[in-house]
């Protein structure tokens, strides 16, 4: 179990022992001494429950490498866009570039952001927003290749 991952992906989902132990059910003694490193060793219900919880598989969990953390939906698309053919990746570019594009055609109609403004936008961004939205991003460029 890496410690470290599972504390990085709790603090990236912004919650505390007590609320993964209240959504979970497991006792908040055992979810903090698993957060802590003090068990090691935890049950196959607990962290099933723990990593429903954090909305991670448990892949990412024994990834001792830091690695990107996507959600069980993104982790699903990946999945999909890497069986496509060079074809079928190339239309999915093409639509999400196009469909990118309408949304900030739509939000700048919006007056929801504009150019004079759009720099303080990105800098309201959390670190974890802009890293994470930078990994999807070069992700879906690269084909979604490791």
């Amino acid at each position: 179990m890496n410690i470290r991952k599972l504390n990085e992906i709790r603090e990236v989902r912004n919650l505390s022992c007590v609320s993964i132990a209240e959504q979970s059910g497991v006792p908040y003694r055992t979810v903090s001494k698993l957060f802590s490193g003090e068990n090691q060793n935890p049950t196959w219900e607990t962290i099933t429950a723990i990593t429903r919880v954090l909305n991670c598989s448990l892949d990412e969990l024994l990834n001792t490498h830091p690695s990107e953390i996507f959600s069980s939906e993104e982790i699903k698309r990946i999945r999909k866009f890497r069986s496509l053919s060079a074809h079928g990746k190339r239309m999915v570019d093409i639509v999400l570039d196009e469909e990118y594009h309408r949304f900030l055609e739509q939000m700048y109609r919006e007056e929801k952001i504009n150019a004079f403004n759009l720099v303080d936008d990105i800098r309201q961004l959390s670190y974890e927003q802009i890293a994470k939205a930078s990994r999807y991003v070069r992700a879906l460029k690269n084909g979604f290749s490791e």
